[in-house]
C-alpha cells in the first residue's frame, strides 16, 4: 500500500483499486479502437494509391519504351503509329479502371446504376423489374 492510501479502510482501498483497474482497461480498449480506426483509414488511403499506381503503370511502361531514342523502332516509321499507341494506352487505362470497378474496388457511378439494378434487399423493386422485363413486348 502506498502511504497516501494508507489511511483508507481496506474495503475502500480495494474498491478504489478495482475502479482504477477498470478505468485502465477501458482506456486500453479506447486506445486500441482508435488505433484500429486510424489503421483502417491508412489502409483505405494505401488502397487508393495502389489502384492509381496500378492503373498508370502500363501507360508509363509504354511511354518509357517509346520515349527511348532508338533509330530502329518499327512503329516510328508507321504513319498512324502515334495514334495506335495512344489508343492502346487509353484502352489499357479504361480496361484497368473497369476491372477495378467490376470488382467493386472503385465505387464511382454505383449510386446511379443502383436505381436500375434490382437487389435482394428490396423485393418490390425486384418484382417490378422482373415484371417490366417479362412484359417488354
Amino acid at each position: 500500500m502506498t502511504p497516501y492510501l494508507g489511511c483508507l479502510p481496506s474495503a475502500q482501498y480495494f474498491n478504489l483499486e478495482s475502479f482504477i483497474e477498470n478505468l485502465r482497461d477501458r482506456t486500453d480498449t479506447i486506445l486500441a479502437t482508435y488505433m484500429l480506426v486510424v489503421a483502417n483509414q491508412q489502409n483505405q488511403t494505401m488502397k487508393t494509391l495502389s489502384l492509381v499506381a496500378a492503373a498508370f503503370l502500363p501507360m508509363g511502361l509504354m511511354a518509357g519504351i517509346y520515349g527511348m531514342n532508338f533509330a530502329f523502332i518499327p512503329e516510328l516509321g508507321f504513319r498512324y503509329g502515334y495514334f495506335i499507341v495512344l489508343g492502346t494506352m487509353i484502352t489499357v487505362a479504361l480496361r484497368v479502371f473497369w476491372c477495378f470497378w467490376a470488382k467493386n474496388w472503385i465505387r464511382a457511378g454505383r449510386k446511379r446504376l443502383e436505381k436500375f439494378m434490382p437487389s435482394a434487399d428490396d423485393p418490390e423493386k425486384l418484382v417490378n423489374y422482373v415484371g417490366h422485363v417479362t412484359n417488354w413486348r
